[in-house]
């Protein structure tokens, strides 16, 4: 059994917000869009296909036009590509304005998503090296459950800030700060094994 929704918002502080990127090399090009990309992948396809229960938040804070959100919707995308670049070419074409299923830009801060959200009634949990140990007993209980985690650079004290004041609690893997693809990864893996 698993929750009825699972939530990842990813703010990469970089990640460009226009479609000036070449789909070949995200990394460079797409001020490590890469990063997100990767992440959105792990978090939504699996050896069956699409994750229907799991949606992805993308904040893109990078140049020019920051912040820009893209909301994947796991239960409405029609299929999800294996491939980094082919996902970076799905990501161009929204930042184009083209409509893809599934996929929402939206003019949103972290923020603002965070407290959509918490309206719609998720469990959120901040994903930092410095936060208590995740185990089952975080896990169990919410019929909707949403993970915020920053990229290479991590949130800024703003936004770190913000989610103390809105009292969302600290979590972590361990010490070791790990990649957001692989933070991805280990908590889907806690949470089919939990539930």
């Amino acid at each position: 059994m698993t929750p009825r929704k699972i939530v990842f918002v990813v703010k990469s502080n970089t990640a460009v917000t226009a479609p000036t990127f070449s789909p070949r090399s995200p990394a460079s090009s797409g001020g490590r869009l890469d990063v997100m990309l990767r992440s959105i992948i792990v978090a939504l396809l699996d050896p069956s296909g699409v994750r229907r229960h799991v949606d992805f938040y993308a904040i893109l804070g990078g140049p020019p036009n920051p912040p820009i959100t893209l909301h994947f919707i796991g239960e409405d995308i029609a299929e999800m590509p294996f491939s980094e670049n082919e996902l970076a070419k799905i990501v161009l074409k929204v930042l184009r304005g083209d409509k893809i299923r599934g996929v929402e830009l939206l003019k949103k801060d972290l923020i603002d998503c965070i407290k959509d959200l918490i309206r719609e009634g998720y469990k959120l949990y901040y994903m930092h090296e410095k936060g208590k140990l995740i185990d089952c007993s975080y896990l169990r209980n919410p019929a909707k459950v949403g993970f915020i985690l920053g990229d290479q650079q991590g949130l800024n004290t703003a936004d770190e800030r913000a989610l103390k004041s809105m009292q969302i609690e600290m979590l972590s893997l361990g010490r070791t700060a790990y990649l957001t693809s692989i933070c991805v990864t280990a908590i889907l893996y806690l949470l089919y094994r939990c539930l």
